[in-house]
């Protein structure tokens, strides 16, 4: 029996959490990598609590929304701006 083809929105967000994951790799964002790996297995499972548990990353002091890298500042802007696709990826996808 063969997998079921992923959405090609889930496609999508899984591209865009590996490079955030890649990102929060390359600055020693442990706690946030675990997170994000976790969603991404999630994701690649066909699951929909990956949404869930993504947009609940966001909201309140010290959440991923708050993460500043300690990186220059066209890092921090290009992960920005990957973390707010993966952001309205999901909440298409809600």
């Amino acid at each position: 029996m063969s997998e079921k083809p992923l959405h090609p929105d889930i496609v999508k967000f899984i591209s865009s959490l590996s490079l955030i994951e890649k990102t929060l790799c390359q600055y020693h964002e442990l706690f946030w990598v675990d997170k994000i790996m976790k969603i991404q297995l999630i994701a690649r499972l066909s699951d929909d609590h990956c949404i869930d548990n993504f947009l609940g990353l966001f909201g309140g002091i010290g959440s991923l929304n708050d993460l500043v890298l300690d990186a220059p500042k066209i890092v921090n802007e290009e992960f920005r701006r990957e973390l707010n696709k993966a952001y309205a990826i999901a909440k298409k996808l809600e």
